[in-house]
């Protein structure tokens, strides 16, 4: 993907990509959890003003360690573009930066110097989502920026340092066509805000047909029924009304038939958990480690598998 694009300031266009510094967020409070301003990661400026239209734009990769709910971006242009009240869209691709679009609407409520002071010529745009958008742990999207109401100018810079930068971004021309990597414009400058998702769990190798969420501390219980055979389900709790405050004991429970002859997943949200794995159709029960990051595996802790044996995972720990 090397395919270098000519790209132009203003008179063209960018939409923002995103290479940065993740930041853990707090499981409600709304932070700063991708952080690409230009006082994070340095490099040299190769243009204060690389614009967005429907004739170019640009995007660049994130990943977070944990599900993330996005709630916002401030966007690093120059002190010649950006008002109160622009409008606005904030781009996203997961997996690969031709893949599906998906426009998130936003609006300009700040305007400062705030992450960007050491680009004398530019200064922070944060613009609010009109809807938070929720991001898979370990999964990479491509994302960007596009104005609307105005165009949306945004800084890049070359020779900066943090987690994905690699001073080139997926450029786009007409109607998002993705056209391959740019080198012209570098890496774009911004940061992304955003909350944790609560509790929330991936599982894989199984034909998941039933979840649930329980706070074993005040009494509910959320469930949760797959329409349909996916290799690969994942949830969050609180998208079907769980609550848990912290130091809550939660349980995550799956059930559904095995799909190959691996049964693993992930759980977010929980700390100091325990797993137990269920074979009904052998009769078989194991405990499972569930390492630092919330990762569990069922078939690797000695649950025998068989594809359409009958399998339970139960995830048990204190809500973060």
């Amino acid at each position: 993907m090397k395919t270098d694009k000519t790209s132009n300031p203003i008179g063209s266009a960018a939409v923002i990509g995103v290479v940065g510094l993740w930041v853990a967020a707090a499981a409600h409070a709304q932070s700063i959890v991708w952080d690409q301003s230009p006082d994070t990661i340095g490099g040299e400026l190769t243009s204060d003003n690389w614009g967005n239209n429907n004739v170019q734009n640009f995007a660049d990769p994130v990943r977070f360690e944990s599900a993330i709910r996005l709630t916002g971006i401030d966007i690093y242009m120059t002190t010649e573009a950006g008002r109160i009240g622009d409008q606005g869209l904030f781009t996203l691709r997961e997996g690969a930066p031709d893949g599906e679009l998906q426009p998130i609407s936003a609006v300009v409520s700040v305007i400062d110097s705030q992450g960007g002071e050491s680009l004398p010529t530019v200064h922070r745009l944060h613009a609010d989502f009109i809807a938070p958008v929720t991001l898979k742990a370990d999964t990479l999207y491509w994302v960007g920026i596009f104005g609307v109401s105005e165009i949306w100018s945004v800084a890049g810079v070359r020779g900066a340092t943090g987690e994905l930068l690699d001073d080139r971004a997926a450029a786009y021309g007409l109607a998002f066509e993705y056209q391959g990597d740019s080198e012209t414009v570098g890496d774009t400058t911004f940061r992304l805000w955003g909350t944790g998702v609560g509790v929330g769990a991936t599982v894989d190798g199984v034909d998941a047909t039933v979840a649930f969420c329980a706070n074993l501390t005040d009494p509910q219980r959320v469930v949760l029924t797959f329409p349909g055979p996916e290799l690969n389900e994942s949830w969050l709790c609180e998208d079907s009304g769980f609550t848990a405050s912290p130091a809550d004991v939660v349980r995550v429970f799956v059930g559904g038939r095995a799909a190959s002859d691996a049964f693993r997943g992930r759980v977010d949200g929980l700390t100091g958990g325990r797993v137990f794995c269920r074979n009904l159709t052998q009769g078989v029960d194991v405990p499972a480690a569930l390492s630092g990051t919330g990762d569990w595996d069922c078939q690797a802790s000695g649950l025998p598998l068989t594809p359409g044996d009958v399998v339970q995972a139960s995830i048990t720990g204190s809500a973060e």
